[in-house]
């Protein structure tokens, strides 16, 4: 099982089952806590062999039970009932964005990083036409800094991110229309196509730097469900692209995990508002009352005072106490989720990310007060 490579079919939705174990066990994997993702759904309480109803949205997913040949438990949107859309979209407020208002939105990035009109990639999108792909090769500026490379590893995250349709386009989210390669848009499919016009398609020399498009392409869920398609998606993108473009031949085993260990760094579980493991935050230990003070008498009997007991009350967490919720970032008792610097191979906070953007933007807005 530990040998078995993956030759994708490029399909929408795919099967745990066709994942090696080990592969599926790393996509599984939280890299803050070290356990595996959280469903933090209930949309599968009626499944009591998959969901644990005691522990609730807390429960970890599972890679022996989702992986059951034949037993097609994570589903993408698009296969889920109209019902089950319809409670996500009411209790998570899940809605997807449509291929062609994703393309038209990175459009606007690229022709801001190109610093021209119209964006190189494609046309833009409409929704009864769609788009269509720019055919030339995509040239770049003049300039030191806006390389082929520096645009394959420009980091780029996609907050709330579902299924990943930002930063792949497998498929349109809201229609289940397969895309084909060279139609795609997503962030980590432009990045993809830079690397196959410049780098060329000798398998090896383009893995190089296809990983490094990869380590450079971000983005957080909520639902754990989404979370794992979102990984599965962007670990078969690479499978896929490899496979029209380079060989037939399937990526190796020890290339599967290394491609799925970058990926659940990258793509990773987290609270957006809060920046922490989700449901991680609580009430601290329980704080002793003040004292009532207790009203002299004027004539003492003797009898001992009794001072009337008052229940003790939980001190709720520091960052969930605050309003609004984002002056609450840095004060919150919960896991603060971590991710991977590339560059070091050392991880750290998300949220001191956040910080040291946060101070930058105030340097300059003092140096333009100046």
């Amino acid at each position: 099982m530990n040998n078995k490579v993956i030759n994708p079919d490029f399909t929408r939705d795919i099967l745990e089952s066709d994942i090696p174990k080990d592969v599926l066990d790393v996509l599984l994997l939280d890299r803050t806590t070290g356990k595996n993702i959280l469903w933090m759904t209930d949309g599968y309480e009626h499944l009591e062999s998959v969901f644990d109803v005691k522990m609730g949205m807390k429960d970890e997913i599972d890679a022996a039970v989702i992986s059951r040949p034949g037993n097609k438990i994570i589903r993408p949107r698009v296969d889920k009932s109209k019902a089950e859309q319809k409670e996500r979209i009411q209790k998570k407020a899940e809605v997807f964005t449509p291929s062609w208002i994703c393309n038209n939105m990175i459009n606007e990035f690229d022709a801001a990083w190109f610093d021209r009109k119209p964006a190189p990639f494609t046309t833009e999108g409409t929704r009864d036409d769609g788009w269509k792909r720019l055919p030339d090769k995509i040239a770049f500026p003049d300039t030191p800094e806006h390389t082929w490379l520096d645009y394959v590893n420009f980091r780029c995250l996609e907050m709330c991110c579902g299924e990943g349709p930002f930063l792949v386009s497998r498929y349109d989210t809201t229609t289940g229309t397969v895309i084909p390669i060279p139609d795609r848009i997503g962030i980590l499919d432009r990045k993809l196509r830079i690397v196959t016009e410049n780098a060329g398609t000798k398998p090896d020399e383009w893995l190089k730097y296809a990983i490094l498009a990869l380590k450079a392409t971000l983005g957080f869920e909520w639902q754990g469900d989404n979370l794992l398609i979102a990984r599965e998606n962007i670990l078969y993108t690479m499978l896929e692209y490899y496979k029209f473009y380079c060989t037939d031949e399937p990526i190796d085993h020890e290339t599967l995990l290394e491609l799925a260990d970058i990926i659940s760094w990258n793509i990773w579980q987290m609270d957006g508002l809060k920046g922490v493991v989700p449901m991680t935050c609580h009430d601290e230990p329980l704080c002793p009352p003040k004292p009532k003070p207790v009203q002299l008498e004027l004539f003492d009997t003797g009898a001992p005072k009794k001072t009337p007991k008052q229940p003790s009350l939980p001190k709720p967490c520091p960052g969930c106490a605050r309003k609004p919720p984002l002056e609450g970032m840095f004060l919150h008792n919960g896991i603060y989720c971590k991710i991977m610097d590339w560059d070091d191979h050392k991880p750290f906070l998300f949220v001191d990310l956040i910080r040291e953007n946060m101070e930058e933007r105030k340097k300059e807005t003092e140096k333009k007060k100046q």
